[in-house]
């Protein structure tokens, strides 16, 4: 059973969403008196299916096809069993309406990050770059989790709207691959010359306050061009930053900071890009630039 990934998480999707749709059902028709879970049937509903039983394919599928994609064992016995059982508890948390909050949240927002990371320490190294974006999209997927429930507490705890959710990205529009590269070199420069800089990296030196630190700059230190994905850099065509950021805003995050001066790039090639992004990629969305450009 749980010598494979696919096993307990498909079995346990369409186990749940069979009760899940007989739950809907027998609340629907009245058959269940006062009881409904955490914030109602129809916010469980919204949650579970995207958060509940959606992820448990992703996770199940992603984590079986990694071990053909890297020729490598995946993740199988007692740690997926951990796993799954996480993923079983945030269920029976999000359907119990007196599972302590807090522990709650800690159980449902564990599961997508643990996920993500072992796809991408299972892809590191394996020359499998055309899938490392999937990493990125697992940590979208978090974060829209996490923007629910922030949301969710905000309502059942303080009775008012949750603050806006704002992530940020460094940003290249390139048209070739020979502009894709400059960009890439030009954040993995950046990295070196200002970040890396700047923090601490000698573990015998730095406090252990900072040890977060030293990881990030090991992280930094190695990392190459190539490897650099939509998690932290928006580089290639308007079209594809567009879908980029469409995923972005899909996951609940209302505001989106962008860098476009990095990595010593000319001051011409900084307006250009600005530019380029606000005549291209802007009028994508809904957002202030449309009230400035209504009032010009």
């Amino acid at each position: 059973m749980f010598g494979l990934a696919f096993r307990p998480f498909f079995l346990g999707a369409a186990s749940f969403a069979m009760l899940a749709v007989a739950l809907w059902a027998a609340a629907y028709l009245g058959w269940l008196g006062g009881f409904a879970p955490r914030g109602g049937w129809f916010a469980w509903h919204l949650h579970e299916m995207p958060f509940g039983f959606a992820v448990a394919v992703v996770a199940g599928f992603l984590l079986t096809a990694v071990r053909n994609w890297t020729d490598s064992p995946g993740l199988s016995g007692p740690p997926l069993v951990a796993l799954f059982a996480l993923w079983l508890a945030a269920r029976i948390g999000w359907l119990w309406p007196a599972a302590p909050w807090p522990l709650l949240a800690v159980v449902e927002l564990l599961f997508l990050p643990l996920v993500a990371a072992r796809l991408g320490w299972q892809l590191a190294g394996r020359g499998q770059a055309r899938n490392q974006p999937l990493v990125g999209l697992l940590a979208l997927l978090a974060a829209a989790d996490a923007v629910s429930v922030y949301n969710e507490e905000c309502d059942t705890q303080y009775g008012r709207p949750g603050r806006r959710a704002m992530c940020s990205y460094f940003v290249h529009i390139a048209d070739t691959p020979e502009e894709d590269r400059q960009g890439r070199e030009a954040l993995i420069r950046y990295f070196h010359d200002a970040l890396i800089a700047a923090f601490p990296g000698d573990p015998d030196k730095a406090p252990p306050t900072y040890k977060y630190f030293v990881e990030i700059c090991n992280i930094l230190r190695d990392m190459k061009p190539e490897s650099l994905t939509n998690k932290s850099v928006l580089i290639g065509s308007t079209e594809q930053i567009i879908e980029d950021l469409k995923l972005v805003e899909e996951a609940g995050i209302s505001e989106v900071i962008l860098y476009f001066n990095y990595g010593l790039k000319s001051h011409s090639l900084v307006k250009e890009q600005m530019q380029r992004f606000m005549q291209e990629v802007a009028p994508a969305f809904d957002g202030a630039h449309r009230l400035l450009g209504a009032a010009e």
